[in-house]
């Protein structure tokens, strides 16, 4: 979403309620090979998560309009450290299983510690006090929908691709609503709204969203901790700075930085084996 946003040049707000509008239309053709829980906290919780899912994207916007900068770097640990948090207090259990096994906490510790610095000198950013504070709260509710997502897929991950895909289809139900009525609400229906770029550039943007969201979901039904995904999204500036270099464009961020996060990814794979 942030890399079309920068090559198509168009209005991040009307490009997010097309890239919601084409997730929800490629997702209604699977319909038959999807699953519907009796459970109501199952459709509760994929609209509560899509909620945070698009305030979390509406701020994102409004802070690179005014401050012009990249600000993942800013709420990405937060959200991985909290989703950990959180998840160790709804279950217990964990809690004994990282004082047990001394080494995958220590390795698991590492490697957030690592690609947190490598996230934070990857690039330069616009960090400061008055940015953290817009964007910590996308990072603690970021964390809450992880761990929500795992709570109510945890049941089916024996058949885990029905119950993930009416999960999310629900997901972009909502999200479309809302930046349906947030386009609206900031008068974004008008000239350009239904340009060739912008719907073009918001359907390439809403494929991505449905796999992006998708493999979320399964990833977390699955991770032995929600906030293992969240550390995995870590990844984003070295999928950035690999498609700029296929691309030959100039990209400043720091490979040494890169290889780091890497790593750092690799050792969680391990040490959460």
């Amino acid at each position: 979403f942030v890399e079309t946003c920068r090559v198509a040049q168009v209005d991040g707000w009307r490009m997010g309620f097309w890239q919601a509008l084409t997730g929800l239309v490629l997702l209604l053709p699977l319909l038959p090979f999807m699953a519907w829980p009796e459970d109501m906290n199952f459709y509760f919780a994929a609209g509560g998560v899509a909620v945070i899912f698009t305030i979390g994207m509406l701020v994102q916007l409004r802070l690179s309009e005014d401050r012009h900068g990249r600000v993942s770097a800013i709420y990405m640990p937060l959200e991985a450290i909290a989703a950990m948090v959180i998840w160790v207090l709804v279950t217990p259990y964990m809690l004994q299983e990282y004082i047990k096994d001394t080494l995958m906490t220590v390795s698991v510790s590492l490697a957030f510690a690592f690609s947190s610095y490598a996230l934070f000198k990857i690039r330069a950013n616009d960090a400061n006090w008055a940015t953290f504070l817009i964007v910590a709260p996308v990072g603690m509710t970021y964390a809450v929908a992880g761990v929500v997502t795992k709570v109510v897929l945890s049941d089916y991950t024996q058949n885990i691709i029905p119950a993930a895909l009416s999960y999310i289809l629900v997901v972009f139900v909502v999200m479309t609503t809302i930046m349906g009525v947030s386009v609206l609400f900031k008068k974004k229906t008008g000239a350009g709204f239904v340009s060739r770029q912008t719907v073009q550039y918001g359907l390439v943007a809403g494929l991505f969203s449905v796999l992006s969201y998708s493999t979320f979901a399964i990833s977390v039904a699955y991770a032995p901790n929600p906030g293992y995904t969240s550390m995995m999204a870590m990844l984003l500036p070295v999928w950035l700075l690999s498609w700029h270099g296929f691309l030959q464009m100039d990209d400043k961020a720091s490979p040494l930085a890169a290889l780091f996060i890497v790593i750092s990814m690799l050792l969680l794979i391990v040490a959460s084996h």
